[in-house]
């Protein structure tokens, strides 16, 4: 028994799909009695998402070089890449749902077009924390995005 309470312990972290009350940012407010008092505040996903711009960093495990980003806004999402594409989000736990997406069709040279093709949130689940999202699509291609 005490195994298993050891084990559940150190895998209860790992489990790092989001909910609406479990991502913990930390930032750093300076005050005259304490100049390094750390604030810990718990956002949503869906804050979590909208808190910046985000850049894209792999796609299915190889780095892009590729300048792209994407933007979360209250119900709409936005994407540079090669292209630039937005839609109507939601988030329903660890599940992003995009419907309505627009883009323009340039052809791209370098490795955007790949990525482009991958963009596809439909029921796609995310893991977002305070400086990293990553977004597993249906088509099953993951892509690992940084807070700029």
């Amino acid at each position: 028994m005490k195994n298993y309470l050891l084990l559940l312990c150190l895998l209860l972290p790992i489990s790092v799909f989001a909910t609406e009350t479990d991502i913990q940012t930390t930032s750093v407010i300076p005050t005259v009695e304490s100049p390094m008092l750390i604030s810990t505040q718990k956002m949503s996903p869906r804050q979590a998402l909208q808190s910046g711009e985000w850049i894209i960093s792999t796609l299915n495990g190889k780095v892009v070089v590729s300048p792209g980003t994407l933007t979360f806004e209250k119900k709409r999402f936005y994407v540079k890449i090669c292209n630039n594409m937005s839609g109507n989000y939601r988030v329903l736990g660890s599940t992003l749902a995009s419907g309505g997406t627009i883009s323009t069709m340039m052809y791209c040279e370098w490795d955007g077009m790949a990525l482009e093709q991958a963009m596809s949130f439909s029921r796609s689940k995310i893991m977002v924390g305070s400086d990293t999202l990553t977004i597993r699509t249906i088509k099953g291609d993951v892509i690992v995005w940084k807070k700029k």
